[in-house]
């Protein structure tokens, strides 16, 4: 009887074990960034560094070999997502230069980094691409 009650004891304490190291795991997993969310922050994108409590995910997130980080989003147009609430979310001051038939640019520099938004419109029902280029 003795020896049944310390194997009871010692399954249930390695059964709890077990649980606690997968409810640890399950909260780390859930909790965790993403993983361009440092591409995001070296390129002053990141929601953390804006206000407002809206932020767009990119499609898109690379380091180059020259440290310049590339972001790409992709905008819809559906709601209130549109390039407008895109500039004033991330806090975009320069001014839109016409750059193609179809292609704005911005530039402006926000935390100590300096960024460029190229903005192609691909035409009606299409998303708009905006590729960020950003030197930290």
């Amino acid at each position: 009887m003795r020896r049944a009650a310390v194997l009871w004891a010692g399954l249930s304490a390695g059964a709890v074990l077990v649980l606690g190291a997968l409810l640890v795991a399950l909260f780390r997993d859930w909790t965790a960034d993403r993983p361009e969310e440092d591409e995001e922050r070296r390129a002053a994108m990141h929601h953390s560094q804006h206000g407002g409590g809206r932020y767009y995910l990119p499609v898109g997130a690379e380091t180059e070999d020259d440290g310049d980080v590339v972001l790409r989003y992709e905008i819809e147009g559906v709601g209130d997502s549109s390039v407008e609430d895109f500039v004033a979310t991330y806090d975009i001051e320069g001014p839109p230069r016409k750059t193609g038939p179809d292609e704005v640019t911005y530039a402006d520099e926000f935390d100590g980094v300096r960024r460029t938004f190229v903005v192609r419109r691909q035409g009606a029902g299409a998303p708009v691409l905006i590729t960020v280029t950003a030197r930290p």
